[in-house]
């Protein structure tokens, strides 16, 4: 049986483009394995849908477990919205989403899972428990491996180590740190010198066109997924084939 590849992203802090990243690997895993063998379960929400990033996930198909409106953490949104979750709650649903994806694929080929987290390393999540810990507490199955979205901007080489430290000392593996280019501060740079993973670093994505055009949008952003569909491709097999 070939093996399914299950990783858990998790980012340095808040909007540094955990969600398209994760967009990305998931269209890189489908070019490799096939579309059918790639699933993608993002367990929280905020801000929705006012704040979403589901505009990342129109060429796939994804698994939004539950959001709240207010764009702030998951606890103080549990609280203000009166929608509490426990963590064994949590866990559960994790854990039967990455069981779901993992029956619907031909594991003969191979596949890919990735479980999107909120916010940083160290955010909370609805019950005020550190989202580090309750991923690492994910049973009879946990996801052992993770990667991290790292920051490119200034001070984003402290925020980024400070969160792979944070990871390893949990014992996650973190085979991986994507970054955008940063061609100012040359963060990764510095970042490769500090950890044992493979750091790769793709272009910024467009922005949002001022007409708002949603055409306009969606044509942009599948232009900019073309071209780092490869890369992505060659960075999911790579984690494939990590240990």
């Amino acid at each position: 049986m070939t093996r399914i590849t299950s990783v858990a992203a998790f980012a340095a802090n808040t909007d540094l483009g955990k969600t398209l990243f994760s967009a990305a690997l998931c269209r890189g895993a489908a070019l490799a394995f096939g579309a059918k063998n790639v699933a993608y379960v993002k367990p929280v929400q905020t801000g929705f849908p006012t704040d979403s990033d589901s505009r990342y996930w129109f060429v796939l198909c994804c698994i939004d477990w539950r959001y709240w409106c207010g764009l702030m953490s998951p606890h103080l949104a549990a609280i203000e919205e009166k929608r509490p979750i426990s963590d064994d709650a949590f866990k559960k649903a994790i854990q039967e989403a990455v069981q779901n994806g993992i029956k619907q694929m031909d594991q003969t080929k191979g596949g890919f899972i990735l479980v999107e987290t909120a916010g940083g390393v160290h955010s909370p999540t609805a019950s005020g428990t550190l989202q580090s810990d309750v991923y690492k507490s994910l049973s009879p199955q946990p996801i052992p491996s993770t990667i991290l979205i790292g920051d490119s901007r200034l001070g984003g080489i402290s925020t980024t180590l400070c969160s792979h430290e944070s990871l390893r000392a949990r014992g996650f593996s973190v085979p991986l740190v994507l970054l955008f280019e940063n061609k100012r501060y040359l963060n990764h740079e510095v970042i490769r010198n500090y950890v044992d993973a493979n750091v790769v670093v793709v272009p910024t994505p467009p922005e949002r066109p001022v007409s708002g055009s949603a055409t306009e949008d969606r044509e942009n952003l599948l232009k900019y997924f073309s071209e780092i569909d490869e890369t992505m491709k060659q960075t999911v097999m790579a984690l494939a084939l990590a240990k």
